[in-house]
């Protein structure tokens, strides 16, 4: 059995470069292959997976920030925004398909809002998660029902428990977009979950505009009402795809009623996580492209098959 979780290796710091040096590195050795995702966490995970998938050694991931050093300035000139996720797509940009080596760097990224708010095109060989979120894939009925048993709530059906809490998750998820779309920097408190009402699980969106300012601007909290109300109108209909990663846990423990060792937020996203098996991800849309697109850029060119005869 092989967990889609964080294993224990740390990242060597030492392979930073400048965007123009990995090009470089790409060029000269062409057999080195790099996937680039935004934390060490994803990059551990996905390790993992396509090592057992691809073959080990093949393929390396990186967490951005282990790989590349890429400024801000050449970051924003590329539409993106100045953090892990815009420096993964930035650098796939600036190493444009047709250069050379360019078929070596691969990236992938969380979806976030991009199904529901205005995004520029990707570039090629940037991948995105299926769901706003890598943590979303635990949610799958085979996932979810391994852990309802890990924390002793085998008695919930996995379908009626998704049935129920996606509303409220979608809700929650306009309402983060709205407040992003208003001020990017500006954000919900972390104990966010505490919110939740129950029987049936729900949010107020009155209440989440008192949580996010408890004095706020009259005409700012009409604004995020009416911006909420229509992005949940636009949304993909309730399921995955508008339920945010770090909302998962807060909200399972609160709905669920967990107490004790289940009731933190980190041991509830380690249980989840290991309730994924790689035989869970091989059916989902991201992973069969990646390892599509990695197998084709392994693949010998037909230049250097000459060179080895």
């Amino acid at each position: 059995m092989c967990n889609f979780v964080v294993s224990a290796e740390l990242t060597d710091t030492s392979t930073r470069r400048s965007v123009a040096e990995l090009a470089t590195t790409y060029l000269l050795h062409p057999a080195i292959h790099d996937v680039l995702f935004e934390g060490r966490s994803d990059a551990r995970r996905f390790q993992g997976y396509i090592d057992e998938r691809i073959g080990r050694g093949r393929v390396r991931c990186y967490a951005v920030s282990d790989r590349v050093h890429i400024p801000r300035t050449q970051v924003e000139e590329a539409g993106e925004v100045n953090n892990n996720r815009g420096r993964v797509i930035a650098t796939l940009r600036a190493i444009p398909p047709g250069d050379p080596g360019s078929g070596s760097l691969h990236g992938v990224v969380d979806l976030d809002f991009d199904e529901l708010l205005p995004h520029s095109a990707y570039p090629e060989r940037l991948f995105t998660t299926d769901f706003p979120a890598v943590e979303n894939y635990s949610l799958r009925a085979r996932p979810l029902r391994k852990y309802l048993l890990q924390v002793d709530r085998g008695d919930i059906d996995e379908n009626e428990l998704l049935r129920t809490l996606t509303p409220a998750w979608k809700v929650l998820f306009t309402y983060r977009a709205a407040l992003l779309e208003q001020d990017e920097n500006r954000s919900l408190p972390g104990d966010i979950a505490s919110s939740l009402l129950l029987d049936p699980p729900r949010f107020d969106v009155a209440d989440l505009i008192r949580r996010t300012s408890p004095t706020p601007d009259a005409r700012a909290a009409t604004w995020l009402t009416d911006r909420q109300a229509l992005l949940h109108s636009q949304a993909p209909p309730d399921g995955l795809s508008t339920v945010r990663g770090h909302d998962i846990a807060p909200v399972l423990i609160r709905a669920l009623k967990l107490k004790n060792e289940h009731a933190t937020v980190a041991s509830a996203e380690t249980a989840l996580s290991l309730s994924v098996e790689f035989i869970d991800l091989d059916g989902e849309t991201l992973f069969q492209l990646l390892i599509r697109s990695l197998e084709d850029a392994l693949r010998p060119t037909p230049e250097a098959q000459k060179r080895t005869e």
